[in-house]
């Protein structure tokens, strides 16, 4: 996200540097191939304009635009050659003069330090070189050409060390997001420890006593038909089905073998054996990967939800992935609808299910999103990175170590 944003501001600057070249064309003309120089800087404005627009929706990164500073490079030398600013001593534009000093901060953005400091010394050998051919003996400002480019230079070694900063600031923002991942994915592996050993004792112990007292009233009722002992072994059958939609939701067997999609269905047919309810599934995918079991406990508690309180006819699940990489979960119903207030009032009075459901999501790099349908009954969208992947050990504890190990203490 940020190295995206880093490549967005980089798009806008340059179009910024772009603008105020085009101004200065026209308020000081060049004597040279006027016309050439503003074509150029056209030509310039929208291959610029174009890139700003195609980055989002490319998911261009900083791997792969370095070659734009490059592009810039050499856009502005060819601007500055045309122009004439290298030939002709008597005009003058103040940021045409500065330009290829304007090169290495857009490089900064690139978080690369080495390659700033590489296209800083382009920039500079460039500006030196040009004038040298463009005036060659008959320069009189030797010193000024020397000072300027020590200024870009300068600049340059600036920049390069405002990339390096901000590397690790990057670095520093991504292991805090893998940590919080991998911590996660810890309280997780607890939860579903407990869940297990609670589902496995529910199984042995409390289920296995019911069914025992069910088969006594059987035998009772078998010998001493009465209305008492039937409505006993009516409540004993309810709680036996009971217990093991229980032990069923506590540890479902068939995500673990079978899947998330098979799983949902399994959900589907069992909320509407249970409530009445007219529950749909849609599934483009089989699985989410390791998101499988985060997306089952988001249904299942949506589901409870909409059973209990959306006083609903319908419902709908659907599992797609809207791009490569992410997974994502709908729950909608025709019911009542929900607000914002209701939630708060929910969360105060301890009723906390989709607020625990909403922060594992978030803190695992997803979003939850609830909302309220047209014209009637709620919406609720969980979408998740199908990779959350268990790390050997604290990626924030792995990056502390390296940058300690090389003296680099920037966040101490």
């Amino acid at each position: 996200m940020q190295r995206m944003l880093a490549v967005r501001m980089q798009c806008l600057f340059r179009i910024a540097v772009i603008l105020f070249l085009g101004v200065e064309l026209v308020l000081y003309p060049p004597r040279e191939h006027p016309g050439a120089s503003i074509a150029i800087v056209s030509v310039y404005a929208v291959w610029a304009i174009l890139l700003w627009m195609s980055a989002p929706q490319r998911g261009l990164g900083i791997q792969v635009v370095w070659w734009t500073v490059i592009v810039d490079l050499v856009a502005l030398t060819v601007l500055l050659t045309v122009s004439g600013s290298f030939s002709d001593t008597s005009w003058s534009s103040p940021l045409m003069d500065d330009a290829l000093a304007l090169v290495p901060v857009m490089a900064a953005f690139q978080f690369r330090a080495r390659f700033t400091l590489a296209i800083t010394v382009c920039a500079a050998v460039l500006y030196v070189v040009g004038i040298g051919i463009g005036q060659g003996n008959a320069n009189p400002y030797w010193d000024y050409t020397s000072s300027h480019a020590l200024f870009i230079l300068l600049l340059g070694a600036g920049c390069a060390l405002l990339s390096l900063v901000q590397r690790k600031r990057v670095r520093l923002i991504g292991a805090l997001f893998q940590h919080r991942a991998w911590l996660l994915a810890r309280i997780m592996d607890a939860e579903e420890r407990e869940r297990d050993e609670l589902a496995e004792a529910l199984h042995d112990g409390a289920l296995q006593t019911v069914l025992a007292a069910r088969h006594d009233i059987d035998e009772a009722v078998a010998e001493h038909p009465s209305d008492a002992l039937l409505r006993a072994e009516r409540a004993l059958e309810d709680a036996t089905a009971q217990l093991r939609s229980t032990v069923t939701s506590l540890h479902s067997e068939i995500l673990d073998s079978q899947g998330l999609a098979v799983a949902l269905r399994y959900l589907a047919e069992r909320t509407a054996q249970r409530s009445g309810l007219d529950v749909r599934v849609e599934c483009e995918i089989a699985s989410a990967g390791a998101a499988d079991r985060m997306l089952h406990r988001a249904a299942v508690e949506l589901l409870n939800n909409v059973v209990k309180h959306a006083r609903a006819n319908a419902a709908r699940i659907r599992l797609s992935s809207p791009r490569e990489g992410w997974a994502r979960l709908e729950v909608s119903d025709d019911g009542i609808g929900i607000t914002a207030d209701i939630l708060r009032d929910k969360a105060a009075s301890g009723h906390l299910g989709i607020s625990s459901h909403r922060g594992r999501i978030e803190g695992a790099g997803g979003t939850f999103t609830l909302r309220n349908n047209v014209p009637t009954g709620t919406s609720a969208e969980v979408l998740v990175p199908m990779d959350q992947s268990d790390f050997e050990g604290s990626p924030l504890s792995a990056l502390i170590e390296e940058e300690r190990r090389s003296g680099i203490r920037s966040w101490s």
